[in-house]
């Protein structure tokens, strides 16, 4: 691979089957979202423009992949479903894709995105950090079957993930994030290894204990 030959694109839906391709080759069977195995309903989600995909395409083969999922409401997007081929990796690649994916998405008129570190992603740990507010911590996200060729001596780590608000504007002073009291002791011994130090702020009792969450699945009839 040269760098010359690898071209970092925003994708239409006449390069779903790649993205399909790609997460065979690096997840096998295991990845835990079946819309990356069928390549018919992606490219009809990627041409509705509820789903945005990056990728690094090297002489028609997708090297990496970034989306982002969209909800025509939201003022937020949510960035996630980062893979990169093991023969590509430790070039910065996941970077160049998301940074692109991060400018479509200021384009596109978005406040802020989502996205989703693994407590044991120790660099992806420290950018959110940097660049970002961790706002929880979703157990389970990646389940402990999934082998995505990551070389790790305990493999059990890779199940939980922070969610982490990324501001791509100039907050207005009215939205205020708090951690979840709940996890104040999880959340510090998960974020240990990255030896980063985090200020923890008690939330204004006029904030409510328990926090809604919606679910959207989108499902073709």
């Amino acid at each position: 691979m040269t760098a010359k030959s690898l071209e970092i694109l925003r994708l239409s839906a006449q390069h779903a089957p790649l993205i399909c391709d790609c997460f065979q080759r690096v997840y096998g069977n295991t990845y835990a979202n079946d819309l990356f195995y069928d390549p018919v309903m992606l490219a009809r989600q990627m041409s509705k423009q509820r789903i945005c995909c990056v990728g690094a395409l090297n002489n028609d083969v997708l090297l990496g992949h970034m989306a982002m999922t969209i909800d025509p409401r939201a003022r937020v997007a949510e960035l996630g479903n980062t893979i990169v081929d093991p023969t590509a990796r430790g070039d910065g690649l996941a970077w160049k894709i998301g940074n692109e994916l991060a400018e479509w998405a200021i384009e596109s008129c978005y406040a802020a995105y989502l996205h989703y570190p693994t407590t044991d992603h120790h660099i992806m740990q420290r950018r959110s950090v940097e660049k970002g507010f961790e706002t929880g911590l979703m157990l389970g996200y990646v389940p402990v079957e999934t082998d995505g060729k990551v070389a790790s001596a305990v493999k059990t780590r890779r199940a939980a993930a922070t969610i982490v608000f990324q501001p791509l504007t100039a907050l207005s002073g009215t939205e205020t994030l708090f951690l979840p009291s709940a996890l104040r002791r999880l959340i510090p011994m998960l974020a240990a290894p990255t030896g980063l130090q985090r200020r923890w702020v008690s939330a204004h009792p006029s904030v409510a204990d328990t926090t809604v969450a919606d679910t959207t699945t989108i499902a073709e009839a």
